[in-house]
């Protein structure tokens, strides 16, 4: 905070926090905005706070998911791999895949909240051979 100042600091703070709590709402969110499209509920609005509503939601939703995709074609532009643009498609499922993840790992924090999900590493076919290979050249050094 020393170096920052209380403002960036308190940026850098809710950045972080979107970072956790965003996962978790995007699911529920979108699911929120699509049924009332497909209803057809907060598109047709009755008074003023209603309109004002669904222009925020509206808004939100498609200019929060152009985001994503506008800064992933942003980046590849800028590290000259633009000819990768079908890529991009596969963001939405990434973002699906990581509220699962959030959510899951909330479940775990209520369920077993000291216990640490570990990723195996080293179960392919190559495994064996290369821990090998790396055990005999230490044993040579």
């Amino acid at each position: 905070m020393a170096e920052l100042g209380l403002v960036r600091t308190g940026a850098l703070a809710l950045l972080f926090l979107s970072l956790l709590v965003g996962p978790l709402f995007w699911i529920p969110s979108s699911l929120f905005v699509l049924i009332g499209a497909i209803s057809n509920r907060f598109w047709t609005p009755g008074d003023f706070s209603g309109i004002c509503l669904a222009t925020l939601w509206a808004s939100v939703t498609t200019l929060g998911t152009a985001s994503l995709f506008w800064y992933a074609l942003l980046g590849m532009k800028r590290q000259r791999l633009l000819h990768l643009w079908p890529a991009v498609i596969l963001l939405l499922p990434y973002y699906c895949l990581h509220a699962a993840a959030a959510w899951m790992a909330l479940y775990e924090l209520f369920r077993r909240p000291f216990h640490w999900q570990k990723t195996e590493h080293g179960l392919s076919r190559h495994a064996g051979r290369e821990r090998a290979e790396l055990a005999g050249k230490k044993a040579l050094a």
